[in-house]
């Protein structure tokens, strides 16, 4: 298991929420890999001062390139 700090930042830089990840990463002999854990999100700046949530963060990458889905909920 890894725990993955995050700040993520809007695009504009006007406001940024901290999200937090609890994540389990399987390696394949191709060089392709995935992810499933939870994820918490645990307020911000801005927009996203009082934001909460929680829910399960699930991706897959290769090539250099991932993607990811996240599933939960969320009060704002």
């Amino acid at each position: 298991m890894i725990l993955i700090k995050t700040v993520c930042t809007c695009d504009d830089g006007t406001c940024t929420f901290n999200a937090l990840k609890h994540v389990f990463i399987t390696f394949a002999d191709d060089g392709t890999s995935t992810n499933s854990g939870h994820i918490s999100l645990q307020g911000g700046t801005g927009d996203y001062a009082g934001l909460a949530g929680h829910g399960v963060d699930e991706g897959e990458a290769a090539g250099g390139t991932g993607v990811g889905r996240i599933s939960g909920v969320l009060v704002r």
